[in-house]
């Protein structure tokens, strides 16, 4: 018995110790081998340069769900994630694959970009496919939410927030379907009510939607006191991933000498630079000023991350424990 669980905490150290480099250095093998897809207009090597950067930013953004996804199934909990949190990043993915998936595919929603700003989209097959992986992860994540028990009942004042942004994504979600499926039908190439206007509208609610997304996260860490349950290597994923985002974007104007390409894409811009700034909060509430708060609810001992995924095992050290004070599945809004 003591064998199986040492092999069972060993492959868990093992796993998480794989997720950055495995990342990096699938991306780095991608950018080098996979041929170029769609309009790939940067000189050599500049090319090659965006393509490693790119798909090393796909690869690290796209791992990131992993973690966090794995760290719940092994815990059968979600404690210490913020629902609120994974719902924005849900309805944020969401218009942000549709934006991708216009630019990318729709040839003439880039003429009507043209002629609106007079600039052209740097929008690479690594985003698009960035965009909708991250909608399906981030689906799962949500899903789990309704599997597994997710902690104690959130105070008063926390569920009044939670109904604003439940109520918040609502309203959104219908406005942003009825306007798209007028949009569609009345077919107008210019104007507000262009499919240009309409997807820079989703891509604008992207950025709104980052500049807020991580807060519910940032404020359950502050009031627990802790980060068990927000699995570290989704935020250090993160981290390289807006930071190679932004790499490719800027490799890609300065090698063509055309900076409209920050205009024609704010919404990676916007996403790249607020994750990272957010993730160094994550990391500094995760390695320093919570990095003490290792004993649980029972009195368990919390091993770090890199150990055994911040899991709470029992006193002698072996058996991983949930917090029996947690609420079971059923949501609470």
């Amino acid at each position: 018995m003591q064998t199986k669980q040492t092999e069972e905490t060993w492959n868990g150290e093992y796993l998480e110790r794989l997720w950055v480099p495995s990342a990096v250095g699938m991306g780095l093998l991608l950018g080098i081998f996979l041929p170029a897809m769609g309009d790939d207009t940067d000189p050599a090597p500049w090319g090659t340069v965006s393509r490693i950067t790119g798909w090393t930013y796909f690869c690290a953004w796209s791992v990131s769900f992993y973690p966090q996804v794995f760290y719940n199934w092994r815990r059968k909990s979600v404690e210490g994630l913020s629902l609120e949190f994974q719902l924005l990043n849900l309805v944020g993915f969401i218009c942000y694959s549709v934006y991708n998936c216009a630019l990318f595919f729709s040839e003439e929603v880039r003429n009507q970009q043209t002629i609106a700003c007079n600039c052209h989209s740097k929008v690479k097959d690594n985003d698009v496919f960035f965009a909708l992986h991250a909608t399906l992860l981030t689906s799962v994540t949500v899903f789990q939410f309704v599997i597994y028990p997710h902690g104690p009942k959130p105070s008063s004042a926390a569920l009044k927030l939670r109904r604003i942004i439940f109520l918040a994504l609502f309203v959104f979600s219908v406005f942003a379907v009825v306007l798209g499926s007028y949009v569609f039908t009345a077919g107008s190439t210019t104007g507000f009510f262009s499919m240009y206007s309409y997807i820079v509208l989703l891509s604008l609610a992207k950025v709104v939607i980052t500049l807020i997304k991580y807060l519910p996260q940032v404020y359950l860490n502050y009031t627990r006191q802790s980060t068990v349950g927000w699995n570290i290597n989704n935020v250090l994923l993160d981290f390289i991933g807006g930071g190679h985002s932004v790499a490719q974007l800027l490799v890609d104007c300065a090698s063509t000498d055309d900076w409209d390409g920050l205009v024609g894409d704010p919404a990676k811009v916007a996403l790249g630079n607020t994750s990272m700034v957010f993730d160094v909060i994550f990391m500094i509430q995760h390695y320093y000023l919570y990095n003490a708060q290792n004993i649980d609810s029972e009195g368990a001992q919390i091993c770090p991350n890199t150990d055994c995924g911040g899991m709470s095992l029992s006193p002698d050290g072996k058996e991983p424990l949930l917090n029996t004070a947690s609420s079971g599945p059923e949501l609470v809004v």
